[in-house]
């Protein structure tokens, strides 16, 4: 007997735009109960510092195979649960970004190679079009400089620069796992918004407050132009089940 059909990671990406799963993204999750309001603390460098994060202890869909249940808990489809996660924990920083940064950034400073870097290359470049220089940080200068080149044959301003350097940027992403801290925090500037994929506790400090909902209905935003704003993400259940539902709709296996 045939099994449901499989969506595997080009069908994913294709069938999955960021416009269209950032809107599905918030559309839901404004949907769901609030989970807490925003706190300030302080940052290493003593500026105050806005912060939000999903929760750590919810379910997270890990790379593998993603079953997609219909009614009666019959299986609609299944996806490939790299792609999913590849896809919406970029969307889940688009929206927190598109709420915390400035509209006028103009330098993006990126820490990391791997997957979640080059999408969040991609998911940055979406939300905020006005961005003009992408900043690479790496730990392999070899792999480090084979990424920036793949990223500016996509046509991405992008070049390699150091920890210190790219700590300075108006938007960072945080993609990079390790025991070290790779952010520099007295040179973080006032007005940078820093997306930070879990686990980052280290590279910023201060107490995480979940508030991914309050960030979906437009309850939490920059209050100044000068605020440091801090996104740390750590995956929902619901953000993997948005994207596998929004991906079989497009392929017409849901209406």
């Amino acid at each position: 007997m045939n099994g449901p059909p499989h969506l595997d990671a080009g069908r994913i990406y294709r069938l999955t735009p960021f416009e269209e799963v950032v809107a599905e993204l918030r559309k839901s999750l404004a949907e769901g109960p609030s989970m807490a309001l925003p706190q300030s603390v302080a940052l290493g460098n003593g500026q105050q510092v806005t912060m939000s994060a999903v929760d750590r202890n919810a379910g997270v869909n890990r790379p593998g195979l993603y079953v997609l249940l219909g009614d009666g808990d019959a299986a609609v489809a299944t996806l490939d649960g790299a792609a999913l996660t590849a896809r919406r924990t970029p969307a889940v920083s688009a929206l927190a970004t598109d709420s915390l940064a400035r509209s006028d950034v103009q330098r993006l400073a990126v820490f990391g190679t791997g997957v979640q870097a080059r999408e969040h290359v991609r998911a940055m470049r979406w939300v905020r079009p006005s961005l003009e220089q992408i900043d690479i940080v790496g730990d392999e200068p070899v792999a480090t400089e084979r990424f920036v080149a793949m990223l500016r044959g996509e046509g991405h301003p992008v070049g390699v620069a150091s920890a210190a350097d790219a700590s300075s940027a108006d938007l960072i992403c945080l993609c990079q796992s390790g025991p070290e801290p790779v952010l520099i925090g007295d040179k973080v500037a006032a007005g940078t918004h820093i997306n930070a994929i879990a686990p980052y506790p280290q590279e910023i400090g201060g107490r995480l407050v979940d508030d991914l909902v309050g960030l979906a209905r437009g309850e939490v935003r920059r209050e100044t132009a000068d605020e440091i704003t801090i996104f740390v993400s750590a995956g929902l259940a619901v953000e993997d089940l948005v994207v596998a539902t929004l991906a079989a709709r497009n392929a017409g296996l849901i209406d």
